[in-house]
């Protein structure tokens, strides 16, 4: 997935999901005050269910100091309580801190790949290394498969309404202009009551079953041969005006935007009923406006209908850029109803509340926006633009290590240093972001005060991304990943000095029995300390003097602790009280001189656990207690000695 379509997708989803919930919100509320006015004009409902669409058209980032979004902000802002201000201390990241690794077995020099075997390492950082086998897993980004099938759907439907528009206006081509001078003459003067400045011609289509009005730059009215022939001019002049009427409101440019929104969110139900409502309140709006210029004439506007429509159904083509008369049964009987109905208040105007309502909903509902927000779009880009500059050099080289991947990679006994200026080259030739020429690829430099004694790389791994590469290499090997700027370095780990502490031991008299004469006279008791299990970190030290029977210690605190222990178990001190005291962790070792029969039993023990085969082993997140004793069941089942484990 290329980032360009992961970006637009982005953008596209949050403003789909803006424009989603504010539009529903106008129209929950528009709906309501739709339905209080239900008994008023069906030009001020029309106007109403406008208001709708126009929300579509407005950026959602529109903002005003009398929108909803204005005073939620003011509202939200008076009422949350203050977050606490978090500090970030950005610091030079090594690896070792981003995804520790476990303790890997160490890999032979040469791996046998004739049964692929595979390294479930999940847990440590990296589960795409895989060892003869491996299966790429790519996270399927959601925003961009919406897009995509948001952007298949809304193509189809509109080449659909194209290729629909071409066939009605290919039919209507063959339409002939009106040339009698009476029918020519009553058009003018309709036009001329209603207000029409614009040029309008009546052109003859013979099969056409009613009249429309067709055309909003350059209008015409369609009509058929049998209507000019069947009515008259009495019956003709609502028909005319009807159709006049659409042009004076300019229906044609409402209708054509209604088809498509109706196309872009074909998704949106609440935008299917506000488009069905539209087209009857607009059909009822005309018929107000014939019946208030027709005055007490306006009743024959019903017999004018029924004389049309008698004998013709529907259009077939449907009423893309099209508006007209010709409605199905039971909205064609709802029509002539309300035409017929004498104590209905005709009014073809808004009114001065109807307009303040207009203009309070407008001013209210249609600027939604927080102050000082902008669009979704925006708001998406300054985003990520934030959180690719709150991110730390070490962040992105790191995603950078990550995102290059090496098809396979394989070292035997190679040096640090080789293998550092072939992964620099091989960063440099599959960098996939290759188009910015000052930063491709990734320096990788191994800095070893002495190279000799660091174990060669001997690694084989397939599909495999550059940061895990390097972490099985420091691993291996020991040394440290450090990410500096453009710069992996390997260098040795920084060893700190371990905190030193001083402990007086009295000896008692009654631990010479347990040992020798020279460790009774020597000064020095770090040999024999060593020699029972103890550590001596560089500076610790174990000074005896014979004079006062007193040790002197220098050791951490741990190995005090030790210390302390055994030379309780030698009764060279007493268990009292306090931090140290007998039978402490970690346990002792035995105290006596090393018999050559524990070689030859520790001997034959190795061998005996080289040559019990295991055939497989399976262990996830496993107690070590039942760890043990699975294998000490199994040394029982597959030892080839004897019948013992």
């Amino acid at each position: 997935m290329t980032l360009w379509l992961q970006t637009i997708s982005d953008g596209w989803l949050a403003y789909a999901k803006t424009m989603l919930l504010q539009s529903s919100l106008v129209m929950l509320v528009v709906w309501a005050v739709y339905l209080t006015c239900r008994r008023r004009s069906a030009v001020l409902k029309y106007a109403l269910l406008c208001l709708i669409i126009l929300k579509f058209v407005l950026p959602t980032g529109l903002h005003s100091i009398t929108g909803v979004g204005h005073w939620a902000a003011i509202m939200s802002d008076h009422f949350a309580k203050p977050e606490p201000v978090a500090v970030a201390v950005a610091a030079t990241a090594a690896v070792d801190a981003v995804e520790p690794l476990p303790d890997l077995p160490a890999l032979a020099p040469v791996l046998d790949m004739a049964e692929p075997m595979s390294v479930d390492i999940g847990s440590a950082g990296f589960s795409d290394v895989a060892i003869g086998t491996a299966v790429p897993i790519r996270a399927v980004h959601r925003p961009s498969v919406l897009f995509a099938t948001w952007l298949a759907m809304a193509s189809f439907l509109g080449l659909a309404l194209l290729v629909h528009a071409l066939r009605v206006y290919r039919r209507f081509s063959d339409a002939t202009e009106v040339t009698d001078p009476e029918v020519v003459r009553l058009l003018a003067d309709c036009a001329r009551e209603l207000g029409v400045r614009q040029r309008v011609r009546l052109c003859v289509l013979p099969s056409l079953p009613s009249p429309l009005l067709l055309g909003a730059l350059r209008p015409r009215i369609l009509v058929s041969s049998a209507n000019l022939r069947d009515l008259t001019t009495q019956r003709l002049r609502p028909v005319l005006l009807h159709e006049l009427a659409h042009l004076k409101r300019g229906d044609l440019w409402v209708h054509g935007l209604q088809v498509v929104l109706q196309a872009l969110w074909f998704f949106h139900p609440g935008l299917w009923l506000t488009n069905w409502l539209l087209r009857r309140d607009r059909e009822q709006a005309c018929e107000d406006i014939v019946l208030a210029h027709m005055g007490s004439e306006g009743r024959t506007y019903a017999h004018s209908m029924l004389a049309i429509l008698k004998a013709a159904s529907p259009s077939s083509f449907g009423t893309l850029g099209l508006v007209g008369i010709a409605e199905r049964g039971s909205a064609l009987k709802t029509r002539i109803t309300r035409i017929l109905d004498t104590r209905r208040r005709i009014t073809a105007r808004i009114g001065i509340i109807g307009g303040l309502v207009l203009v309070a909903l407008a001013a209210v509902l249609l600027p939604m926006a927080r102050p000082g927000r902008t669009s979704p779009t925006q708001e998406a880009a300054a985003e990520q633009a934030h959180a690719q500059s709150s991110k730390t050099a070490t962040d992105l080289l790191e995603a950078k290590l990550a995102s290059i991947m090496l098809p396979e990679v394989e070292f035997r006994q190679a040096a640090v240093s080789d293998v550092a200026n072939f992964l620099t080259q091989q960063s440099r030739m599959r960098d996939p972001h290759s188009e910015d020429a000052d930063y491709v690829g990734i320096n990788i430099v191994a800095t070893l005060n002495a190279p000799d004694t660091v174990p060669s790389v001997t690694c084989s791994l397939v599909d495999i991304s550059l940061l895990n590469t390097l972490r099985v290499i420091a691993h291996q090997t020991g040394l440290r990943m450090n990410l500096d700027g453009r710069v992996v370095t390997l260098t040795r780990p920084v060893r700190t000095p371990q905190q030193m502490e001083t402990m007086t031991f009295p000896i008692e008299p009654s631990a010479g029995k347990h040992l020798t004469a020279e460790a009774k006279m020597a000064a020095d008791w770090r040999p024999l300390l060593e020699k029972m299990g103890m550590q001596f970190p560089e500076g610790a030290l174990a000074e005896y003097a014979a004079a006062t029977r007193q040790l002197v210690v220098r050791n951490t605190h741990e190995q005090l602790k030790v210390v302390h222990n055994v030379l309780w178990r030698l009764h060279a001190v007493r268990d009292q009280d306090g931090s140290l005291r007998g039978r402490l962790n970690p346990p002792v070792l035995a105290i006596r001189e090393r018999d050559p029969e524990d070689d030859r039993i520790t001997a034959a023990l190795e061998q005996k656990l080289m040559t019990t085969r295991i055939p497989e082993i399976d262990f996830r997140q496993a107690n070590l207690r039942d760890v043990i004793d699975f294998l000490h069941s199994q040394s029982i089942e597959y030892d080839a000695s004897s019948t013992a484990g």
